[in-house]
């Protein structure tokens, strides 16, 4: 071995070591992952191990491999170095400057153990769990489609057929979103409640569908075709992720509920607007007329529905703070209509614009004796007054402070 080479293997372990570091001590490492820094300094390791790649394989008897996310067969230098995968990178990037240590060890002339290269062929690709659900799931769908492709899939996985096995998962993320209430995979990867971990792990399955099209697709030609079986094995804890959400919560009724939710997104907005256009709060008065026994306040809104096509309802409260954090809060309010009643909405008609008065308290109506409470301070900027409607808009509405 060329004294040069073990010089060259060194270099990579030393840079790798240095990237790992600046990778793992990062206070933000998604932020540092995803830098320019760290995309110059991984453009850089794989260009020295792409140079080094056969002294590695010879080294350790072939490509390195790990068990990760529960799958075994994953590629350590092709994932420590990616810069696509920062979970994937941050798991194998522990085990690369190990394997370039056993390899500088093995070209010095010294033995080392050479891990197993292989998974066990015996593994499955898919959960025995996951098949069984589905055989055990029954109505209302039938399931028998999404069994034979994860049958197949588990046996192309394990013959390391990672042309069919590309091309099978395709097939299984585009029959898979009603089991989710959706209809296309773009609508789960998008609109579906995942995490923000699973979120991305979906984007990626996304992403690979590229593949599996190329796969079906492309036509033979000169240039070198080749996707690696090491590919495959970094998705398969991402679609058992998907699988199993799909076993949790497939059925017709999360059909029906995606779709009346979207049909409830697809309403637009009213258009009501609500300001404040007097607060008779000069001080602490009984603005209640005759309804709310001791001190409560009184606004005149200005209620404004002129551009919406359908009526609407207001709710009321009233938030505020005192000097020492102390949290206070109305929750009763009556508005001064033709019949005031305590905690009814006031409704605001189509088209219809108006003013109308209303006086909020902390305490139900009643003539028994008034308790002694706590009252915000009425001279600081803490109140808040809550408009909900229920056409789904909500203003917070500040009260001007007072002096008092």
């Amino acid at each position: 071995m060329p004294r040069n080479n073990i010089d060259r293997l060194k270099q990579l372990l030393q840079r790798t070591k240095e990237y790992k570091d600046l990778f793992f001590n990062s206070s933000d490492r998604d932020a540092y992952f995803y830098s320019d820094d760290a995309e110059v300094k991984r453009e850089d390791l794989i260009k020295r191990y792409e140079e080094l790649k056969e002294l590695i394989i010879e080294a350790n008897g072939g490509i390195p491999y790990a068990s990760l996310f529960g799958q075994e067969g994953v590629d350590i230098f092709a994932n420590s170095y990616s810069s696509s995968n920062d979970t994937a990178a941050f798991h194998c990037l522990k085990l690369a400057p190990e394997i370039i240590t056993k390899t500088i060890a093995y070209w010095g002339g010294k033995k080392i153990k050479v891990p197993e290269t292989n998974p066990k062929k015996s593994e499955l690709y898919i959960k025995k769990e996951i098949i069984t659900g589905f055989q055990n799931k029954g109505k209302p769908f039938d399931y028998t489609k999404l069994i034979s492709l994860i049958n197949g899939l588990n046996n192309n996985y394990s013959d390391r057929d990672a042309y069919t096995c590309s091309v099978l998962i395709r097939a299984i993320i585009d029959i898979i979103p009603p089991l989710l209430g959706l209809t296309t995979f773009n609508e789960v990867v998008s609109q579906y409640g995942w995490g923000e971990t699973n979120g991305k792990y979906m984007k990626m399955l996304l992403d690979f569908k590229n593949d599996g099209d190329g796969t079906l697709h492309n036509q033979i030609s000169e240039d070198k075709d080749f996707l690696g079986i090491d590919k495959i094995t970094m998705l398969g804890n991402i679609l058992n992720i998907l699988l199993q959400e799909c076993l949790k919560r497939g059925g017709l009724n999360e059909l029906t509920k995606a779709k009346e939710q979207r049909k409830l997104q697809s309403i637009p907005l009213s258009k009501i607007n609500v300001t404040i256009v007097e607060e008779k709060n000069d001080g602490w008065q009984n603005y209640s007329i005759g309804f709310y026994m001791g001190y409560s306040f009184k606004f005149v809104l200005n209620v404004d529905n002129f551009n919406s096509n359908k009526p609407d309802y207001l709710t009321l409260s009233l938030k505020a703070t005192n000097a020492d954090g102390k949290a206070w809060e109305s929750s009763h309010f009556i508005f001064e209509t033709e019949k005031p009643e305590q905690n009814v909405p006031f409704k605001i008609d189509a088209s219809e614009e108006k003013k109308v008065t209303v006086v909020l308290s902390d305490q139900e109506f009643s003539h028994n004796n008034i308790s002694h409470r706590f009252k915000p301070d009425l001279d600081r900027d803490t109140m808040i007054l809550c408009v909900n409607t229920k056409s789904g808009k909500i203003f917070d509405l500040p009260v001007k402070a007072k002096i008092v």
